[in-house]
């Protein structure tokens, strides 16, 4: 096991043999923002046998290579049981729906997330205000949408 995995293991036991979502970060030296780059999700494998396989290092890698110094951010999201255990299982239909949304909201915060899968529609829909759109370019009506979802 890896010193990464050893310390998720001395935050949450159990964490890393756990299914769910991850979302990998990256906060730029001197900022206090951490800005999304990929969003995955485990499906036959845990986080400790998915999260740093040799495909999403290949984001981590290009991400990070957009900052001259950066400091790297592993979120992870388990499913829970239940009884408030962590989930073992296979994947089912809430962690897909969890990863589809991460993906929106990801996009929402950095339109050059590196997902492409469930991205298409995000990237294409137009709704003023909301997707794809300039902010500071809204009506009265679409104001008040906005604050109906507490946007």
């Amino acid at each position: 096991m890896s010193e990464f995995w050893k310390r998720v293991e001395d935050r949450e036991e159990g964490l890393s043999d756990a299914r769910g979502c991850y979302v990998f970060g990256i906060r730029a030296s001197g900022g206090d923002r951490i800005t999304p780059w990929y969003v995955g999700r485990t499906n036959r494998q845990t986080f400790c046998h998915e999260c740093l396989n040799p495909h999403q290092r290949n984001h981590y890698t290009y991400a990070l290579g957009r900052y001259s110094k950066a400091t790297a951010f592993m979120y992870l999201v388990p499913q829970m049981t239940n009884k408030g255990g962590f989930y073992h299982g296979r994947s089912g239909k809430s962690i897909g729906f969890l990863e589809r949304f991460l993906i929106g909201l990801g996009l929402r915060a950095n339109p050059e997330l590196c997902n492409k899968g469930d991205t298409r529609l995000y990237r294409e829909v137009v709704m003023p205000g909301f997707l794809n759109s300039p902010r500071g370019q809204q009506g009265k009506a679409t104001q008040s949408l906005l604050r109906t979802f507490d946007v």
